[in-house]
């Protein structure tokens, strides 16, 4: 049993089982008439709806090797949550201001949480106490990625810059990189730290750099025709983006050889994609007020699609 958490503008969590920012800029969530629409399941219906979130909730993150999972939200929170009982867990923490970035360490002990005031705070998922906060002294924090080994974060800006900390004394180890143009709001690590992918809020441009000097591995290129608001690394070295022109594709960062496969199904925009441990699944959610989960070796969707009743902007995918 697979589980899909994803949320959504109406405030509710919902979590599923399955066998096997600023909000967008106008015209990006229109329908297109060349997707394949695949089958919509409206009588599957959710294991849990986790309410407790004041305003709209932008991130989830999974906690490795246990059902609990972590949500951030616009009312400047982030929560802890049982998948299985859809309880919450523990006390909340209070980042302050809106939360628009968010991530938890391999080893589930630590979280980083990012937002409109600048600021990353750094959390004890035990304690659900703050470990250490910076001000970044750049635009709002649109996203974070921590390396393997939680010693590094990246955070992507809202003014287009890249930046690496020490996550334990939140010293800038790295950086500014001024890589996009405006908004990045998605910042990814490969699996073995040595390379960051990057996409912003308008741009459809993909930049995939070296980790240890911030020099670009390819050159950077146009990936879809629409904004990027996802980024993941696969085990086995491929990118998958998602975009708000409702296409998810997988590329090939290594030789230049780029697109592998797109993948179809959405009629609206994919807003956030997450993978399993294994990367053998990928979950995706869209505007199109589905979720769905796709193969990453046929590349094709399985089984219907989660019907919800909003448009959904974050999804995670549950370790088992």
């Amino acid at each position: 049993m697979t589980t899909i958490r994803d949320v959504a503008r109406d405030l509710d969590l919902r979590v599923h089982g399955q066998s096997g920012a600023e909000r967008e800029p106008n015209g990006s969530d229109r329908e297109n008439p060349d997707e394949r629409e695949e089958p919509v399941t409206p009588n599957l219906q959710p294991l849990h709806i986790l309410e407790g979130h004041t305003d709209w909730v932008w991130r989830l993150a999974s906690i490795s090797n246990c059902d609990l999972f972590v949500s951030g939200s616009d009312d400047g929170s982030c929560r802890v949550w049982n998948a299985r009982d859809g309880c919450e867990v523990g006390k909340k923490m209070d980042h302050g201001g809106m939360v628009f970035a968010m991530v938890v360490s391999r080893d589930g002990k630590t979280m980083a949480s990012g937002g409109n005031d600048g600021r990353v705070v750094v959390w004890s998922l035990d304690s659900r106490e703050k470990i250490i906060e910076w001000d970044t002294e750049s635009e709002h924090v649109w996203s974070l990625a921590m390396s393997q080994d939680s010693h590094t974060l990246v955070s992507g800006h809202g003014d287009g810059i890249i930046m690496q900390w020490n996550a334990s004394t939140g010293d800038r180890i790295a950086g500014p990189y001024k890589f996009h143009d405006r908004d990045v709001i998605t910042v990814s690590f490969s699996a073995d730290d040595s390379r960051i992918a990057s996409g912003s809020f308008y741009s459809g441009d993909i930049r995939v750099t070296y980790s240890h000097s911030g020099e670009d591995v390819i050159p950077p290129f146009k990936a879809h025709n629409g904004g990027i608001p996802s980024l993941v690394w696969l085990p086995n070295g491929q990118l998958v983006s998602a975009s708000w022109d409702n296409k998810i594709k997988f590329w090939d960062t290594s030789d230049g050889s780029l697109l592998i496969a797109t993948s179809l199904g959405h009629t609206r925009s994919v807003n956030a994609l997450a993978t399993s441990c294994d990367g053998k699944l990928l979950a995706s959610v869209s505007s199109d007020q589905t979720a769905r989960l796709w193969s990453t070796t046929t590349h094709e969707q399985i089984g219907p699609a989660l019907q919800h009743p909003t448009s959904l902007y974050s999804a995670a995918l549950s370790s088992n």
